[in-house]
């Protein structure tokens, strides 16, 4: 009978492990989904912000051709000669230039957020797969001591019913040998 009491006690505790190990389980992947989407996401704007990276260096390389091209203009006109058209063209051209290598700055800088944020979100990733990996691991573990767990109760089952068989038997079989 005591056997037979903490083999059910263990078949309990087992049960419950397994509940819970399932439940951490199902919380894990929840969580693994999201960390994928929110790298997903990272990696997007980041591929979008390196775009507007490249567009930008276009530009500011195409501005700067412009300019080039201006300057020389400039300096082959005699210096007693100025060509007021051809200077204030010059000017627009730097201003356009100078804008665009702000722009140009600016969406330097705006990758660098994005790229810590990304980064992060692979961390996240890894981190969740791996404590995933580790809850299935303990699931598995629990899910094997709880069928041993059963097995020992079965065996202890199995084990007073034939006590109480060869008792019952014992039972009939005293009178009739006392008797005799």
């Amino acid at each position: 009978g005591r056997a037979m009491a903490l083999a059910a006690l263990d078949v309990a505790y087992d049960a419950d492990v397994v509940a819970a190990t399932t439940a951490e389980i199902t919380s894990f992947k929840d969580r693994s989904k999201k960390a994928g989407d929110a790298l997903t996401d990272a990696k997007k704007k980041l591929d979008e912000k390196r775009a507007a990276l490249k567009s930008a260096d276009e530009g500011k390389a195409e501005a700067q051709k412009v300019l080039d091209e201006i300057n020389a203009q400039v300096s082959a006109i005699p210096a007693d000669k100025p060509d007021e058209a051809l200077i204030k063209k010059q000017s627009e051209a730097k201003t356009k230039l100078e804008a665009l290598a702000k722009s140009r700055t600016e969406a330097a800088e705006a990758i660098k957020p994005v790229e810590s944020t990304a980064k992060d979100a692979e961390a996240e990733v890894i981190k969740v797969n791996q404590l995933l990996a580790n809850a299935e691991k303990s699931a598995a573990g629990a899910k094997a001591t709880q069928a041993t767990a059963t097995q020992t109760l079965k065996k202890a089952t199995d084990d007073l019913t034939a006590a109480n068989k060869t008792f019952a038997d014992a039972g009939k079989i005293l009178p009739t040998f006392l008797l005799s």
